[in-house]
């Protein structure tokens, strides 16, 4: 609220990563009963793949905020402003996901089911 200056940006902020994280778990459900032959995730996927995707998208939210905060409102509609926020910041937060997306990645041949869950989670949440 005090980033946005805003009570409803950061509304629309949390139903948007809320939505990326039902959406990651979902798609995660179904490549583990594909791939791993399992009808159900490990009992503490959910969990941690919430505080990872929330917490790392609150972040990225965040400089898309104060971006957009920094653009002149009298020169630009709301529209162009987010559009020219996403434009400066896209190739840092891209890049920090790829970076973590490769650091999950490794979590992968580990063998153990939470921890490649949570990685597959968090890979296709970013």
């Amino acid at each position: 609220i005090l980033i946005t200056h805003s009570l409803l940006q950061p509304v629309y902020i949390l139903g948007s990563l809320l939505l990326a994280y039902i959406s990651s778990l979902s798609i995660n459900h179904w490549l583990v009963g594909v791939f791993m032959h399992r009808s159900m995730l490990a009992w503490n996927t959910p969990f941690f793949s919430f505080i990872m995707l929330i917490a790392l998208g609150v972040d990225y939210s965040i400089f898309l905020m104060t971006r957009y905060r920094e653009i002149d409102e009298n020169k630009y509609l709301p529209g162009e402003r987010i559009y020219y926020a996403c434009a400066i910041i896209g190739t840092v937060v891209i890049s920090a996901a790829i970076i973590l997306s490769g650091t999950f990645a490794a979590l992968i041949p580990s063998g153990i089911p939470t921890l490649i869950e949570v990685a597959m989670t968090v890979i296709i949440g970013l």
